[in-house]
């Protein structure tokens, strides 16, 4: 397992690998527009990529705030490698460079399937739940310390 990040024009691609993952779950999978995924964050987000045997298997995404917030989206792990902890790592790997860069906390909108793996990892909903591009979110925080 190896875990790399970049941003999207130092690595391209590492960030083609990251939109491909992205387009089978979330557009695939889960039906949302394809038009939706990539968006104008992507240009300054920092892209995390999980690798098995050096191949693609679970993404994530990371808007790095002024305010020491890390904002986390686009979570999605292939469904052959669901239940192997991967994105359990991915989450671990943000939290870790969140400290080691001096982030306050790192935020999220949780889709409403998600919410107890999150909590699992000790995020905290925040506010009442909120309709994202058709599905139920809420928000989640965790604390760096």
């Amino acid at each position: 397992m190896q875990i790399k990040h970049s941003h999207r024009y130092a690595l391209p691609t590492l960030v083609s690998h990251a939109f491909d993952i992205r387009q089978q779950i979330f557009t695939h999978e889960q039906g949302f527009p394809a038009d939706i995924d990539v968006d104008e964050y992507d240009d300054n987000a920092l892209h995390v990529v999980l690798y098995l045997t050096d191949k693609p298997a679970a993404v994530l995404r990371c808007l790095l705030l002024d305010e020491g917030l890390i904002k986390v989206g686009r979570v999605a792990v292939l469904k052959q490698h669901r239940g192997k902890g991967l994105g359990r790592e991915l989450m671990r790997f943000v939290e870790q460079y969140g400290l080691e860069n001096h982030y306050s906390a790192i935020g999220l909108s949780a889709q409403h399937t998600a919410i107890e793996f999150y909590h699992t990892l000790g995020y905290q909903t925040q506010g009442e739940m909120y309709d994202e591009d058709g599905m139920d979110h809420i928000y989640m925080t965790l604390q760096l310390k």
